[in-house]
């Protein structure tokens, strides 16, 4: 409340009494500071939003209605943050707060809708607001982070890539020694009296077995670990996708399995890594496929809202238990019999490497819906032939650059 509440509780107590041409000049002084208030409100860096005790908004800046993507020109009464926010993670962040009655919270949110963006999200209630009132503020980090911390962050994950593929190249050796010596075996036991020999054959098979195994883990953690470096080209989404369907063309009608997919025709070409994203629909449309041993539908989709694009793959499987959804993103675990355990853990990393999100959604019996978010990026506007030359000779007056 204003510091001049108390001022204006006893002017309205004498308001009978009060020169009328005295009170209009000073209803005109409060209008004239309301409207200076809400202008330096309005141009305010910072997001900031005023809800009442209901979590109604009753106030929200230019800043706040950037990041939440409202871009009407006029809030409707009666609306929430919850029904404005476009980003899934603001909404379960403003699902939880401020309705429960706790003191201030703060919490960083990656936000890719409706533009990619760090944002620390600050609630708190006001005391002076009115009862139950509170105060969001959303401040944006992505400008505070440092290069140099996220180039260190990059180097060392990149050492402990090297390191654990180094180790895992040392253990392929012996491994494919094992294989070798345990033929040589084989071959020997060839002369060993009949019922020694079925138990010696046995005790090899196991070994042989087990070696096996091991060694597929080690070549599917190196394929895992081995990629190449990023090459962002533009490149159009819906061809990359459509390429992975018709990979997959002979082995779907196998298992009697059918995939629609509905482009966006109205997504231009961004800024991907095409292998890398090929690799990603690869492996989400091979595991919708063996969700379904008994044939069903995948649908695939593509849709974008400014700068994102959304894809869906969806399956008609029997969904991912409770008890599983919390793990199928870590490396090796896995419930399939011959599973590496490494294939959504690729799927995840490469949508990490181009800034964005996956989500999952599954209900028992009705099949899982994998969702990727792609922060649509363009080249930065380069400089034209023509400007370059005197570009340069700007640069040769001026050592120091512009």
């Amino acid at each position: 409340m204003s510091r001049k509440a108390p001022f204006l509780n006893k002017l309205l107590a004498r308001l009978d009494k009060i020169d009328r041409d005295a009170l209009q000049s000073y209803v005109r002084t409060l209008a004239r500071e309301h409207e200076l208030y809400h202008e330096i409100l309005e141009t305010l860096p910072l997001g900031l939003a005023l809800l009442d005790e209901d979590c109604k908004i009753q106030f929200l800046n230019a800043q706040a209605r950037e990041h939440l993507g409202f871009d009407s020109g006029k809030l409707s009464p009666g609306l929430n943050l919850q029904e404005l926010s476009q980003d899934s993670a603001l909404r379960s962040l403003f699902d939880q707060y401020p309705h429960k009655a706790s003191p201030r919270h703060t919490e960083d949110v990656r936000v890719l809708l409706p533009r990619e963006i760090d944002l620390r999200i600050q609630i708190m209630p006001l005391d002076k607001g009115g009862p139950g009132a509170w105060l969001i503020l959303f401040l944006n980090l992505s400008h505070e982070k440092s290069k140099e911390q996220e180039k260190a962050a990059s180097a060392s994950r990149d050492s402990l890539l090297k390191l654990a593929a180094g180790v895992a190249h040392e253990i392929g050796n012996p491994l494919n020694s094992i294989q070798i010596h345990l033929g040589l075996l084989k071959r020997d036991a060839e002369e060993l009296p009949s019922a020694r020999q079925k138990n010696f054959l046995k005790t090899l098979s196991v070994i042989q077995t087990e070696t096996t195994r091991l060694d597929r883990i080690v070549r599917a953690f190196l394929k895992a670990t081995r990629k190449p470096p990023l090459r962002f080209r533009l490149t159009d989404l819906n061809e990359v996708i459509q390429e992975s369907v018709d990979f997959f063309h002979l082995e779907l009608a196998a298992r009697k399995v059918k995939i629609h997919f509905r482009p966006d025709k109205g997504l231009r070409p961004f800024l991907m890594d095409k292998e890398r994203l090929r690799e990603v629909f690869l492996n989400l449309i091979k595991n919708a496929m063996e969700a379904m041993p008994e044939g069903g539908d995948i649908r695939v989709s593509v849709t974008h809202r400014s700068k994102a694009a959304l894809v869906r793959v969806r399956d008609e499987g029997p969904g991912i238990p409770d008890e599983v959804l919390p793990h199928i993103f870590e490396a090796y675990y896995t419930t399939k019999p011959e599973g590496s355990g490494l294939g959504l853990v690729s799927v995840y990393n490469a949508v990490a490497e181009h800034g964005g999100r996956i989500e999952v959604e599954t209900r028992p019996g009705k099949g899982t819906t994998f969702t990727l978010m792609l922060p649509v990026r363009e080249p930065r506007l380069q400089i034209s032939s023509e400007e370059a030359p005197a570009r340069e000779r700007k640069n040769e007056r001026s050592p120091e650059g512009d």
